[in-house]
């Protein structure tokens, strides 16, 4: 990537959407990049914190930690519920912020876009959502028949009853 933003070869690399930590400190020759970076028309840095990377975003898009996040914990048979306990600041859950960006690509006429939030012509993948609620709720009605809160006020949930398990002997 570093060969193809500083040549633009095998074509030119115009934007960086970065959705990980500190890419200077895990990057080897850190140096070497901050000349790619400015060959970038649009850097866009997707974090929980700050980094030394954020220094050279042009967006800053701060995604929530995980005690801001509603989650289904699925071990084994059980199905347990971490509930968020807080939300500091103007965060947002990863997945929100890829179906904003899918919806607004989508409104500006891109038609797999459109489509990604169409759950027949996303089937059998689920479709985007246009909030975390509408998300937890989708996957809690398809696979449980109950939307999230519900399950949240059922949790820890028995997915099926050990009568129900098929055994298999070897």
């Amino acid at each position: 990537v570093l060969e193809a933003i500083k040549t633009g070869k095998p074509y030119p690399v115009r934007a960086w959407l970065e959705r990980s930590g500190n890419k200077l400190a895990m990057l080897g020759n850190a140096s070497s990049w901050i000349e790619a970076f400015d060959k970038l028309e649009l850097i866009v840095h997707m974090y929980m914190y700050p980094t030394s990377f954020s220094a050279y975003a042009d967006i800053l898009l701060p995604t929530t930690e995980w005690l801001e996040s509603d989650y289904v914990v699925p071990p084994l048979n059980m199905l347990f519920v971490r509930q968020a306990v807080t939300h500091t600041y103007e965060t947002m859950n990863e997945t929100v912020i890829w179906a904003k960006i899918a919806k607004r690509c989508g409104e500006l006429g891109h038609q797999a876009c459109k489509d990604s939030f169409d759950p027949v012509k996303t089937a059998p993948e689920q479709p985007y959502w246009n909030s975390m609620e509408e998300f937890l709720d989708y996957n809690c009605k398809l696979k449980l028949g109950m939307t999230f809160k519900e399950l949240a006020q059922k949790a820890p949930y028995e997915a099926m009853p050990i009568e129900k398990w098929r055994k298999y002997h070897t």
